[in-house]
């Protein structure tokens, strides 16, 4: 198996470009691997081309030396878009080798840790703002609009939390969701969330 064709495609993810890596090979597998940027999908997609030549004719499987083709083409201008590039690539790689050996990806990494991820929307505020219309939702014109969406996440938040407690498979497993750890101490990220969730109360 070689890969014949490395490219980097862009969706329109609303309100900012997301950047995928695709991969084919000549035995038709594609890998797909994403690398987006907030502010610089071109500057990615650039570097995946750069790093193009070094992965046609290649076979995909040895995922580990490939990595290090790349680092050391890129080692003078390490970090940032390359390596972000890098990891797109490197995760169609992944996914490559998983298809040829007919496996899910978290199997070449020891198998599965569990069988459900929590998540978290993190955009809520602003995708509401920049989507709503496409929701169905109320408009966010104001802090008393953010507010009131604080409040409606908290009642659904707690709707669910109740309904975990119910089950007795997930009482003792509870954690509490730490909305904000994703902002740096002392960030202004931080400061606005903080004053918008608290006027949620």
């Amino acid at each position: 198996m070689k890969i014949t064709r490395v490219e980097a495609l862009h969706c329109d993810a609303g309100w900012r470009p997301w950047t995928f890596v695709r991969l084919e090979t000549d035995g038709g597998l594609v890998g797909w691997g994403k690398c987006s940027d907030n502010r610089s999908p071109h500057g990615i997609a650039g570097c995946v081309r750069d790093l193009a030549d070094l992965l046609i004719g290649q076979d995909p499987r040895p995922v580990e030396r490939l990595y290090w083709d790349m680092l050391r083409r890129v080692r003078q201008n390490s970090g940032g878009v390359s390596h972000k590039a890098i990891a797109g690539i490197e995760l169609a790689l992944w996914d490559l080798k998983a298809k040829a050996l007919g496996v899910p990806v978290y199997e070449l990494f020891g198998g599965p840790l569990r069988d459900r991820v929590r998540l978290y929307w993190s955009h809520c505020g602003t995708t509401r703002a920049r989507m709503g219309t496409v929701l169905g939702t109320p408009p966010l014109r104001s802090y008393d609009d953010i507010a009131a969406l604080g409040r409606e996440v908290r009642i659904a938040l707690r709707r669910r939390s109740q309904q975990r407690s119910r089950c007795p498979a997930t009482r003792q497993r509870r954690r509490p969701i730490r909305p904000l750890s994703r902002h740096r101490e002392g960030s202004k990220d931080r400061a606005n969330s903080i004053r918008i969730l608290n006027g949620a109360d």
